[in-house]
């Protein structure tokens, strides 16, 4: 279970990121500026969690650089900045 946590996160986070763009797409109608930036940025937060997760696995079995994987994470975390800032 521990070793598939980081696809776990992936995969609710797909899903949680998905909802806004069904709900505009499917229902024609979106979720309106402040739902949908907490949703997304939710689906973003368990992105960076399984990318750390992942950061972490790889340095312990690998030794490989995880400078990709940090820029990466920073990344995400500057998006999420970037919506609230916008909202």
């Amino acid at each position: 279970m521990k070793n598939n946590l980081n696809f776990i996160l992936y995969g609710i986070a797909l899903v949680i990121i998905l909802i806004p763009i069904a709900m505009t797409e499917a229902l024609h109608r979106p979720m309106g500026q402040p739902g949908e930036t907490w949703v997304l940025s939710a689906g973003l937060v368990l992105l960076i969690l399984g990318k750390l997760f992942s950061i972490k696995k790889k340095r312990q079995v690998t030794g490989e650089s995880i400078f990709l994987d940090l820029v990466i994470v920073v990344c995400l975390v500057a998006m999420i900045i970037w919506m609230f800032l916008k909202l």
